[in-house]
């Protein structure tokens, strides 16, 4: 399960969308959006297929998936990671 602590308590309550599995690696990214958006922001999770299983790699709201998945991956899934 999901928690994430802030100074409003943990979330409740959230759906996960838009999910998007790349063509180019074994990873995956999707958006996982609280049912109370006045409080809480929507943050992408990025998870990898390992075992044939998928594992939790990263999860927030700016540069997520910057480190982990290839250049190739960050592309096709459409994530955002500013060049260093």
């Amino acid at each position: 399960m999901l928690q994430k602590t802030v100074s409003n308590g943990p979330i409740k309550c959230f759906h996960v969308q838009k999910i998007v599995i790349s063509t180019v690696g074994p990873w995956a990214k999707a958006s996982v959006v609280p049912c109370d958006t006045y409080h809480y922001d929507t943050a992408t999770v990025v998870v990898q297929k390992k075992n044939n299983k998928w594992v939790f790699h990263d999860l927030g709201t700016a540069f997520v998936g910057c480190s982990g998945p290839s250049v190739k991956v960050q592309h096709d899934l459409g994530l955002f990671c500013p060049k260093v």
